[in-house]
């Protein structure tokens, strides 16, 4: 599990750069028009990460407004408070969730804004058995900013917890 979450998010919550998408009209123009959503990522990479090559890879997926449709409705499907229309799906994962117990690596970006610390606190809460790789310097997007400690990592865990 690498930076992500599996709950409502309290009332309220802002999380960076989602506002704007929520807005009708306005999310349409970032995210279909001048695609912000994967332009925006770039800021969740150390810069030294976000190299052409990477950001290529990334913008390759969404080369026209209408392929980018899925990227806005994945901003508007965030479950932010009880009223949300997809509170109760996020409820539901986070509850079945909680029933695997199977061997779990978590992966956290130490400075990633989109989901901080405080995030990787609750998975731990989840599973309270994981095994951890906390990696201070990396953002969101930990792939890219440290794949070999992450590869190895992965490597030894799988070696330690065969299917």
């Amino acid at each position: 599990i690498m930076n992500t979450w599996v709950t409502v998010l309290p009332e309220g919550t802002r999380l960076p750069f989602h506002q704007p998408f929520l807005q009708s009209g306005l999310g349409e123009i970032l995210a279909l028009g001048a695609n912000l959503f994967v332009e925006a990522m770039f800021s969740g990479m150390r810069p030294d990460s976000a190299t052409p090559l990477v950001a290529e890879a990334y913008r390759a997926p969404f080369p026209d407004y209408y392929s980018r449709v899925p990227i806005l409705a994945f901003a508007r499907d965030i479950p932010i408070g009880e009223s949300h229309p997809t509170t109760p799906y996020m409820r539901e994962i986070g509850e079945k969730a909680a029933s695997l117990h199977r061997p779990t690596l978590l992966v956290w970006g130490m400075q990633d804004r989109t989901f901080p610390p405080v995030i990787l606190e609750g998975w731990k809460a989840l599973y309270p058995d994981a095994e951890g790789l906390e990696l201070p310097q990396a953002r969101h997007y930990v792939q890219e900013d440290e794949p070999e400690a992450i590869a190895s990592r992965i490597v030894e865990f799988l070696q330690k917890n065969p299917a």
